[in-house]
């Protein structure tokens, strides 16, 4: 009788300890799909599933499977994920960041950041994933993100500049004449204690973001005095491939501000 006890005690841990769906379940079943998307959706993807593209268009299950015999991911990351589990159905839902490429133009890249939502339903001992949607997720350009970005300016200008100035930048200085993202990249890092946007206002259509403003900036001469400069700004960011990138900038020097002022 005893032995009997024990063992009806166990089943229901094994039953519903295997059928529980965890964030580790989630990172395993991606982790097997970006090793091998196309055998993972044959062993942990139903027949049925249905998947909705941010354009709204749906494909199933062999539609997934012949765009992931031409396509191949180089990257895939969830920066929000939230997982739920009523029962034998688990739902899985955030925000996830990939990139991919044709098989036969790797350097053909595309990316892409969106919402999304996976189903998942336990059929025999093992989660199989029936349903997904993404939506793209547009990230709005505020004071916050300008603030962010003038952060990292001045926590480090050179990788500032390599990280956010697009290639096509275009520079307008004092004298009217132009720079190009190679001169900026070509050049040594400031040396920056406080860099901001006076009275900013801005502009946004769709992927454009225009600021306009007055950009103050102390910079650390190398003889260790200070300098404060003020520029009447104009700055231009495109967002491109999900990221807010620079892609012009005009400045025009103003005389530094009296104490009347």
């Amino acid at each position: 009788m005893k032995n009997l006890i024990t063992i009806l005690l166990i089943i229901p841990v094994l039953v519903f300890g295997q059928s529980k769906f965890t964030d580790a379940t989630f990172a395993d079943f991606n982790k097997k799909f970006k090793a091998n998307p196309i055998e993972t959706l044959k062993n942990n993807a139903s027949e049925k599933l249905i998947y909705v593209l941010g354009n709204g268009r749906s494909n199933g299950y062999q539609e997934l499977l012949a765009f992931y015999g031409a396509f191949s991911e180089k990257e895939r990351t969830f920066p929000e994920l939230t997982v739920y589990q009523v029962g034998n159905t688990a739902v899985a839902t955030g925000v996830v960041d990939h990139s991919y490429f044709p098989k036969n133009n790797p350097s053909n890249l595309s990316h892409w950041v969106g919402k999304f939502t996976y189903t998942y339903g336990f059929e025999k001992g093992k989660w199989l994933l029936v349903s997904a949607q993404h939506t793209d997720f547009q990230e709005p350009f505020t004071k916050e993100t300008l603030n962010e970005i003038l952060a990292e300016y001045k926590t480090d200008s050179k990788a500032f500049f390599n990280k956010y100035l697009a290639s096509d930048f275009r520079y307008t200085n004092n004298k009217g004449s132009y720079q190009y993202q190679k001169e900026f990249l070509g050049g040594t890092a400031q040396s920056i204690v406080a860099t901001e946007m006076l009275q900013p206002v801005i502009f946004k259509s769709g992927d454009l973001a225009t600021v306009s403003g007055v950009h103050k900036t102390i910079r650390t001469n190398k003889d260790g005095s200070q300098q404060t400069s003020h520029d009447a700004a104009t700055y231009t960011f495109q967002r491109r491939a999900g990221k807010w990138m620079f892609v012009a900038s005009q400045q025009t020097i103003l005389a530094a501000p009296t104490a009347e002022d």
